[in-house]
């Protein structure tokens, strides 16, 4: 029997973003993580939050506000093993 080493799949954690989504039309701060650009990540969160189904994210509440003032500012860049790690940094 011949041994082949197994592929290591792709650590999506290895490039972790955490990120906070502000706007001058509000005091409220979303505080998130993404493996993803920021700027897909926002173009998500401003999709969701023209959405009629309601979500837990407190983003859309931010966003909704006015649209135009919305960003999303990076926090740290933070390489994971897991999202068990993740959790660890947010707590």
């Amino acid at each position: 029997m011949i041994d082949i080493p197994e592929e290591d799949p792709k650590n999506e954690f290895a490039e972790c973003k955490f990120y906070r989504i502000t706007s001058s039309a509000t005091d409220k701060v979303y505080v998130g993580h993404t493996t993803k650009s920021l700027e897909t990540r926002m173009k998500r969160h401003r999709e969701d939050s023209k959405s009629k189904v309601k979500r837990k994210c407190m983003s859309s509440e931010i966003i909704s506000v006015n649209p135009k003032k919305a960003k999303i500012e990076l926090i740290e860049e933070y390489p994971c093993t897991n999202i068990k790690n993740e959790r660890k940094i947010l707590d």
